[in-house]
């Protein structure tokens, strides 16, 4: 029987949906909502950088600035976790500089390639999510390319979260 192929993007969109994907990355709505939880004039002149052990740490261009948003910082706490509809952010954390390289006197931030990490072998359960969402591509290369990415994925969550 002819199975119709589905497209790329529409795999990948599922499979963001499922599971604890979708979980495990709610703080990315920070960065798609920055100018709401701060307010237009305060996105201009701070920038959330990542998020490290359950902290928020934002990027603010000067003293005046810095000052100002540590006043806010309950107000913004109470934003950050309607954006991420949790209270998974448990602290924000204000660092006064410039962005790298704005500063011709400041040097550029080391760019030397990240030293790789050696990760588990994916799980059969992982395999077979991994396998499941992928087969439903034609492309052998593209099918190959997906059910790697989503195993890397997977094995990165299952590592990140301690189960290994």
């Amino acid at each position: 029987m002819f199975q119709r192929p589905e497209p790329i993007a529409k795999l990948l969109k599922n499979y963001t949906r499922k599971g604890k994907f979708e979980q495990r990355h709610k703080h990315l709505a920070i960065w798609r909502e920055w100018n709401d939880i701060v307010g237009p004039r305060m996105a201009e002149r701070a920038f959330p950088l990542t998020v490290r052990r359950s902290v928020l740490l934002v990027r603010v261009v000067d003293s005046v600035w810095l000052n100002e948003l540590s006043l806010h910082k309950p107000v913004i706490m109470e934003n950050i976790h309607k954006a991420v509809g949790s209270k998974k952010i448990k602290d924000v954390r204000f660092l006064w500089g410039e962005e790298p390289g704005a500063n011709p006197h400041c040097p550029e931030p080391d760019k030397s390639p990240l030293q790789k990490t050696t990760l588990p072998p994916p799980n059969p359960e992982e395999i077979s999510v991994a396998t499941e969402i992928s087969s439903k591509l034609q492309d052998e290369s593209m099918r190959e390319t997906l059910r790697n990415l989503i195993l890397h994925d997977l094995v990165v969550s299952r590592v990140q979260r301690g189960d290994d």
